[in-house]
């Protein structure tokens, strides 16, 4: 789900450039490749956990934490 999400907000470069490592307690792991797409990912957090609740239809992912 991780993938399709960030390729349809951002796009195909960027979700190969993350991987999801974890899930627990509502908090999503992502491991991303360089500190600029941490960045960029973190300022649009609210946005990717959205879009995954959407897609899940249901409230999963309170949190994202990215992991170089």
């Amino acid at each position: 789900m991780w993938s399709r999400v960030i390729e349809r907000l951002f796009d195909k470069d960027i979700a190969e450039s993350t991987q999801a490592l974890s899930f627990k307690d509502g908090v999503l792991v992502v491991k991303i490749s360089n500190s600029v797409l941490a960045q960029e990912l973190q300022i649009e957090k609210e946005n990717i956990i959205a879009s995954i609740n959407k897609e899940a239809k249901k409230k999963i992912v309170e949190n994202i934490n990215y992991r170089l």
